[in-house]
């Protein structure tokens, strides 16, 4: 996938992708993304140019997926998990974990000096 693909690739479509690898149908997938069965197919059509694959075909009883789709889905809990941990605090400062030393420096005209006496 080239740098201009990979911009114009709408991550939020690989979810709906996941979900309908695992449904194998539109209307399943947007009952359990909570949104509309249309929105649901136009991400597809988007993911099918996208691919330049068909990702499914139609069965009697719901989507099959062709053998890209299949490679891509089982890649897909990988990147979903990868994406999760670039927006995680996991690695945020966590001061009762922290053993190392702090220096505190303090600029003068801002700290009021009592006289010596």
């Amino acid at each position: 996938m080239k740098d201009e693909d990979l911009n114009r690739l709408d991550f939020n479509s690989l979810k709906i992708l996941k979900v309908l690898g695992e449904e194998n149908s539109t209307q399943a997938a947007s009952v359990r993304l909570k949104m509309g069965q249309s929105a649901v197919s136009k991400a597809l059509n988007r993911l099918r140019l996208q691919f330049d694959d068909p990702l499914f075909t139609r069965k009697l009883h719901g989507l099959e997926p062709t053998p890209m789709c299949q490679l891509l889905i089982a890649r897909l809990p990988n990147v979903m998990n990868q994406m999760e941990a670039l927006f995680s605090d996991n690695d945020s400062f966590q001061p009762e974990h922290y053993t190392g030393s702090i220096t505190i420096h303090i600029n003068l005209p801002f700290v009021t000096l009592s006289p010596i006496s």
